[in-house]
């Protein structure tokens, strides 16, 4: 794994697709607001294409997905009125072992902790996480070129926070995500290639 050393064309690569996924979510919500046509399968690949995300960005960078995951929880219990959590869901998403695993993981926190939004009718949830992907867009646009800031930013919010909300969006389309082992991409592949570019990666290119 090579040293962390953010480029300006690897952190813009990153958030222009982070950018369009929000702007994919986002689409469909206004969209339905208008009872215009929609596309359903948009909001599962923006999902797939989080989950993927979330993997090359770790990857690359030589963080552990799953423990980044896992601690971004228990910050986010032990701030909250119900919290800390006994840290059960958390040690799930460590030992997890497939994607399936981690949206069942991320479920019970969310009906626990997230009440008020797991309560919402999915048309509401969508709008709530085009809201929370807008931010994260924003949030990870702010991230300096200083090496050792933006990788504490990105293993505690932006690739945990990416990673959820990948997870999220299936949930709340219904997609059962796969009981398989892991495979490396988002899109539950259990032989994935070497991902090359990033912007192959990103799925950037035509």
């Amino acid at each position: 794994m090579t040293p962390f050393a953010p480029s300006e064309d690897r952190l813009h690569l990153v958030l222009r697709e982070l950018s369009r996924i929000a702007g994919a979510v986002s689409t469909y919500c206004d969209r339905i607001e208008h009872n215009e046509k929609s596309d359903p399968p948009s909001i599962v690949d923006a999902g797939r294409r989080l989950r993927n995300l979330a993997v090359v960005i770790a990857e690359e960078l030589g963080i552990d997905m799953l423990h980044a995951y896992a601690r971004r929880l228990e910050r986010l219990e032990a701030k909250h009125v119900l919290g800390p959590g006994d840290l059960r869901i958390p040690e799930r998403i460590r030992i997890a072992h497939s994607w399936r695993d981690l949206q069942l993981a991320q479920a019970e926190h969310d009906a626990t902790f997230h009440a008020d939004v797991w309560g919402m009718s999915k048309r509401q949830q969508l709008l709530h996480f085009a809201l929370h992907l807008a931010k994260l867009a924003g949030r990870y646009a702010s991230i300096t070129r200083d090496d050792q800031v933006a990788l504490i930013e990105l293993s505690d919010v932006i690739v945990p926070d990416v990673t959820i909300f990948g997870i999220k969006l299936a949930t709340v389309m219904n997609v059962k995500l796969a009981d398989a082992p892991f495979g490396r991409r988002g899109d539950d592949s259990q032989s994935p290639e070497p991902h090359g570019e990033w912007e192959q990666a990103f799925h950037l290119v035509p």
